[in-house]
């Protein structure tokens, strides 16, 4: 489409549908001053259903008594027309073995037919905080989703992280890793058909192109 005063640029292609994951169980229950019951969570994601959210992240299953019960009666006491529930954890452990994982382990057992494992993006948390090699670091999200999808489970990955590591390196270890593609199965995320991305921080924006 061109007018009196040049071309005009094209429009970026608008998806025909959103689909919203929300944290709200687990992420917004950690500020200062809220403490939910079992039965907070539970009339929560009724509302989150009601809503029209699409994903709902019930909180980590091995984190503490509240949230095991949560995952524990959710499948009685839930009757989610539009959402999913997504249990929430964490990739295998450095030099671990996924079989014998606990968190792996809790997440298979939580009863969802979703989990969404977060792990580190940002090749300073890899090397410094987990105090382990790139390579390991990419073989812990490889493994654990394979591990998960092998039990049937849809599988989101929350890149931990990202866009601090982006913005100070300009790529994330995951990208940087010509072996990635080859090494990470394909799981269901945030984002994109790989990774969810995430602002870890509020206040770290995503680098613009």
């Amino acid at each position: 489409m061109s007018t009196d005063r040049g071309v005009t640029p094209e429009l970026p292609l608008l998806p025909a549908s959103v689909e919203i994951f929300d944290t709200t169980l687990r992420d917004g229950a950690q500020f200062e001053g809220i403490s939910l019951t079992v039965e907070d969570k539970l009339r929560v994601a009724e509302q989150l259903d009601w809503l029209g959210v699409r994903w709902i992240e019930g909180g980590y299953p091995q984190a503490n008594p509240k949230d095991e019960e949560f995952f524990r009666r959710a499948p009685s006491e839930l009757r989610l027309t539009n959402a999913d529930l997504v249990a929430f954890g964490s990739t295998r452990r450095p030099a671990g073995k996924v079989d014998v994982d606990p968190t792996l382990a809790a997440l298979v057992g939580a009863g969802t037919g979703t989990v969404c494992i977060v792990g580190k993006s940002w090749d300073f948390h890899v090397t410094d905080a987990l105090r382990t090699t790139l390579d390991e670091g990419l073989a812990m999200v490889a493994e654990s989703v394979a591990f998960l999808k092998g039990e049937g489970l849809r599988v989101f990955f929350d890149a931990e992280h990202f866009f601090d590591g982006y913005m100070r390196t300009q790529s994330s270890h995951f990208e940087s890793s010509k072996r990635q593609r080859s090494t990470v199965p394909t799981a269901s995320c945030c984002v994109t058909p790989t990774v969810g991305r995430c602002r870890t921080r509020c206040s770290t924006s995503p680098p613009r192109s």
